[in-house]
This record gives C-alpha cells, structure tokens and sequence, in this order.
C-alpha cells in the first residue's frame, strides 16, 4: 500500500514508536505529508494515527485495540491501514494482522493482513442490512431450519462447568441458549435474522424459560456489554462476505478470567455439497490466530472431530468439524 496523497476524511494509518521520531519508512511520509506530530508516539495527529510497533507485541496489541475502537467511534472516517510492525519492527504479517481481524469497514487494510485473516476487500463488503436480508429469507423458507437439539459438543463440555453467563454467538432459533438457560445459565443469544430470533423467543415462552436475553444485532459490528463465563461460537459460518475472526477476537475478549471460548466449525464440506474445493474453511490455527490464543489462554482442546450426519438423501456419513476450547488464565 502505497500512498502520497488523501481525500477529505481518509486517515494515513502508520507504525510508529514511543519516542515519536518519524525518521524512516511510513512515519517519515505521514510526518512529511499528513500531519504527524514529532514527539507524539501514538493516536490522531494531523490526517495520520499512529500505532506503536517498536515497544514490543503487547504494546502493539493494545494499540491496535485502541485504534480499532477509535476507527469504530468514527464511521465518517475511512482509515487506511499501512502494513504496521511489518518493516522497521520486524514482525511478519502473520504476527500483526489478527490485531486488526476486527477492525470496522471504515477501515482498509493491506492486502498481506487481509490475505492471513481472510477478510474481505472493503468494497466487497456486504452490510448489516445486506446480512438481515440475506438470513432472513433463509430462515423464511421453512418452518424450522435447524433440528432444535443442542449442538453434542456444548453440551459436553458444558455439562460439568459450573453454570455462569454465556454469550451464544449466532444463536439462531435458539437452541443452544435454551439449552444453557434450562441448565441454570444466564444467556445471551445473539443472531442478525429478527425471523430466527422471534421463533426462539416463541420456543422460550412455550418452555417457560426466562433466562435468555434474545439480541438482535449484527455481529460485525455488535460490541457485548460486560464479560462472561462462557462464549460460545457453534458452527458460525455463512456463505455471504462476513468478517468472522473479528468477531471471533472481538468477543473473545469478553471472556472473564478462568471462563471459557468454545469454537466448533466444519473443517471441510460435507460429501454432498457441490462446493469441495473451498478453499475458506476455518483450520484449527486459524481459529487460534483470530482469537489471538497467546500467554492469556490456556488451550484445552484443539482437534478435529469426526461426527455422524445425515444427507438430503438420507445418507448416514461421518463429517469433520474443529473443536477449540481455550481457558482464559
């Protein structure tokens, strides 16, 4: 990413240090041509943010934090994200660019982060109403999509956990949460489609189950309130442009100390789909790298499971999924 000039709004985004001497690389051009203040380290200054990159990863990481949530408190801003801590600091895009998997749309990012995170092009983004569209229809196509049983994994591991607060990513119609709820878990369900939302809440109300809180929101965008003892992500993918491991990262750390992030994914795509070749597919280091899972985590599990489906066809076949539980220290 090479840039020599700005449009009215556009933020040059660079790596910088403590001390705030911009002599070399990207500080020296956003020092020489997009306001940055010599002696300031980091923040806003002039149409330039700067990132500490040469104090080490834990400082990085809590700048690139504070960035995100700076770039989030100001959609009218579009933020164009060099490749920081990638020259001068040393680090490999690898080491940088989950810092930055949840970054907000207004902000571009180079194309070796998107490439290692898999997010997509800013202009091949779909929106939050794109996305509501999109699930609703899906889920307005049949009564009921999903077998209403909890997912076996959750339920595994959550039965000999001491019941807290759980954030159900994703929750779709609804189960997972109310299987929680009638467990003694205080839930947050979350889901984008308003259609799969008012069947679980129905589901609910007909199980005189209380201890849900059903949320519509987007969860590219949706910043949880508080922490919880269990964060869980069963199976949340989807076909359209969505930037799942910053949601991933982003949720992840709302995870209170000696709680619990629960991961599940396919690992491939079932025997019958037309599809075998994604290239997509989360791995179980790709799941690791979006949460981030460094001395903060201790990892439980992290394998690859074998679990008997059925086809359309009815077909009993054995399908793939990842399975990542990681402990926060």
């Amino acid at each position: 990413m090479h840039i020599e000039s700005l449009k009215p709004g556009e933020i040059f985004v660079f790596g910088s240090n403590a001390s705030g001497a911009h002599g070399a690389g990207a500080a020296l051009t956003a020092y020489e041509k997009f306001g940055a203040v010599w002696g300031q380290g980091s923040g806003l200054q002039g149409q330039s943010y700067g990132i500490d990159t040469m104090s080490g990863i834990d400082v990085m990481r809590r700048e690139a934090a504070e960035f995100v949530a700076f770039a989030r408190q100001h959609p009218n801003l579009t933020f164009l994200l060099t490749p920081v801590g990638c020259g001068i600091a040393g680090f490999a895009p690898s080491e940088v660019a989950p810092l930055f998997a949840d970054a907000p749309h207004n902000v571009v990012l180079p194309e070796s982060f998107r490439e290692v995170i898999g997010a997509p092009d800013a202009a091949a983004r779909g929106g939050a109403e794109h996305r509501q569209e999109y699930w609703d229809n899906r889920y307005g196509e049949r009564e009921r999509m999903w077998s209403g049983r909890v997912n076996g994994v959750l339920a595994d591991i959550a039965t000999p956990v001491q019941p807290g607060t759980a954030l159900d990513l994703g929750c779709g119609e609804g189960a997972d949460s109310l299987w929680l709820a009638e467990r003694g878990w205080t839930v947050t369900g979350v889901d984008v489609s308003a259609v799969a939302l008012e069947r679980a809440a129905g589901e609910a109300r007909a199980r005189g189950t209380d201890a849900v809180t059903w949320q519509h929101a987007d969860l590219e965008t949706w910043e949880p309130d508080g922490s919880f003892d269990l964060v869980s992500a069963c199976f949340l993918q989807a076909p359209e442009d969505f930037g799942r491991a910053g949601v991933l990262h982003r949720t992840s750390r709302h995870v209170r100390q000696g709680g619990h992030m629960l991961i599940v994914s396919h690992a491939a795509m079932p025997p019958w789909s037309r599809h075998h070749d994604h290239a997509d597919m989360p791995t179980l280091q790709s799941e690791l790298a979006a949460v981030g899972a460094d001395a903060d985590w201790d990892v439980v599990v992290a394998e690859t499971r074998g679990r008997q489906a059925t086809s359309p066809d009815g077909d009993e076949v054995t399908v793939d999924d990842n399975v990542v539980l990681l402990r926060r220290r």
